[in-house]
Order: structure tokens, then sequence, then C-alpha cells
């Protein structure tokens, strides 16, 4: 049976209309369908995650003695060549740095490793550090700071932040354990204290 131009018109009409209408569908899902699964790249963290009310970020410290490990509480005393290990609790946070403070106004970057290394904290509980650490000769005091955050941020200002910190704590008199960091309100920062005692 033969089809007039009218028949053919109207069949090639109504295919365009079905992909057309497949188009826009496809065009809806697409979001969800190209949207990458948070899981898949570590590196990117989830800024919609929510932290557990009342945790919050803390900073950890051992000490290798003799073949056992005992935690250290704050102003612990400790010395030259204890070995430590540092570990820290996320707290839900996402970025962050740790580093001390000697009694000889020394700054020593302990997490990342270095300067071009990620800020991106691991939030499983209590995460140890990649390297143990061990104290020299430095008298008086080693200070270590954990700063934190929910948004990646410039580790050279905390860094001189510290810097600024450390010359006022070997020269001016002031108290160890109150003192802070001059750092951005966005910046959240804890410290833990360590008395030095070495030898003469």
């Amino acid at each position: 049976v033969s089809q007039g131009p009218s028949s053919w018109f109207n069949r090639q009409r109504a295919g365009i209309l079905i992909a057309a209408a497949a188009v826009a569908i496809i065009a809806g899902m697409s979001p969800f369908l190209f949207r990458q699964d948070p899981d898949l790249n570590p590196l990117v963290p989830d800024y919609s995650t929510t932290r557990i009310k009342g945790l919050e970020p803390s900073i950890v410290l051992y000490r290798k003695v003799s073949g056992s490990v005992e935690q250290l509480g704050n102003n612990a005393k400790a010395s030259e060549n204890d070995l430590l290990q540092i570990k820290y609790n996320a707290g839900g946070k996402l970025f962050g740095v740790i580093f001390s403070i000697d009694g000889r106004g020394v700054v020593t970057l302990h997490y990342p490793a270095d300067k071009s290394g990620s800020l991106v904290l691991t939030r499983d509980g209590e995460v140890a550090l990649d390297f143990s650490y061990q104290l020299d000769d430095a008298p008086r005091f080693e200070r270590f700071f954990f700063i934190t955050s929910d948004r990646t941020f410039n580790i050279d200002t905390v860094l001189t932040a510290g810097w600024n910190l450390a010359d006022k704590l070997v020269r001016d008199d002031v108290d160890l354990n109150k003192s802070k960091l001059d750092l951005p309100a966005e910046l959240d920062q804890i410290s833990m204290i360590l008395q030095k005692e070495v030898s003469k």
C-alpha cells in the first residue's frame, strides 16, 4: 500500500519528537549519571559531612621507653633523645597542620612532611604520623600545635605565625601555656607542651 507525502512527514515528525524527548530526559538525569562518587577520590573532601557533636580535634604524644610505649599528658616532662610518636584525631575537620616550637625558637613541621604536601586529614579516629620524632637538646620546652579547618588554607600563614610566636616565647616573659598563634578566625588551634630536661 503506497503512502503519501503527508504520512511520511507525520512519521518523520514523530521520530524527531521522540528523539528530542529522549535527549531532554538524559539531560535532566545527567547530574546523577555523571556525578562523581566522592569515595572514588579521597583527596576531595565531602563538605557536606556533619561533625559529631562534642568531637573535637586533638593531638596525642606517645614516648617509646625500653620497648614499651607510654602516652604523655600536657606539660609532661621529657628529655633530649626521647623518641616520640605523634598522633592526631581530626574530629571531623578536613584540613590540618602539625608543627612544634622548641626552647631555642625553632619551628619544626611534622604534618605534612614538607610545605608542598597535602593538608587533607585522615578522619579515621586516631591517626599516627608516618615518622617518629626525636627530641634534641633544645632547653625548656617543646610545644606542639595542631591547626585545623573545614576549608583548605595557606600553610605559610600558619608557619609565619609559628615563627612569630617562637620569637616571643624565647625573648619575652610570656605564659607558655596561654600564649596563642595569631591566626585567622577560621583556623582552629590546639597545643600540647612538653617540659624539657636536658643534660648540661
